[in-house]
């Protein structure tokens, strides 16, 4: 069960990696046509736009690196990388959207690229959920796999007094 969780990781990592990926690259489009100038708006959001992409590399490297080499730390390493770069990510589109129904934007931005925004908040928030999902995922199971080692140690041992026992008898 836990390596089904893991091969479901694998495909969560590769669909999020492609969607942070387009939408990194919708947000460099944005800048250059909204916030290339040197007001407070632009400063901020090529500021985190820069953040969100760092991480997204890092991690699109740990997703490739993970797929390469399947072990279980590279999976959650990948994971708990896509999970902040999706996170960053999410948060600059919430940024351009904010900032595009502020009126000094509000009659310069397309209805196309508010369309963009908006379609790749909304995909970002999808695969945030899967990644998210799939770490949990992980996790319970972990748990529940050592809940059975447990139990199974446990009644091992029970048995192996019940034979001492009897033998000593």
């Amino acid at each position: 069960d836990l390596n089904q969780d893991y091969n479901n990781a694998l495909v969560y990592l590769i669909g999020a990696s492609s969607k942070c990926n387009k939408a990194i690259a919708d947000l460099r489009e944005i800048e250059k046509l909204y916030f290339s100038n040197n007001n407070n708006f632009s400063k901020t959001f090529v500021e985190r736009r820069g953040q969100a992409e760092e991480t997204f590399t890092i991690a699109q490297k740990l997703t490739e690196t993970s797929i390469s080499n399947q072990t279980h730390e590279n999976i959650d390493l990948a994971l708990s990388k896509m999970w902040t770069a999706l996170h960053k990510t999410s948060d600059v589109l919430d940024y351009a959207k904010t900032s595009f129904s502020d009126p000094s934007f509000g009659q310069t931005v397309s209805a196309t690229d508010k369309t963009t925004i908006t379609t790749d908040a909304g995909e970002i928030s999808t695969v945030f959920l899967n990644v998210s999902n799939s770490q949990t995922e992980i996790a319970n199971q972990k748990i529940t796999n050592q809940i059975n080692i447990n139990s199974a140690e446990n009644a091992y041992n029970k048995a192996q007094v019940d034979y001492d026992k009897l033998v000593a008898a």
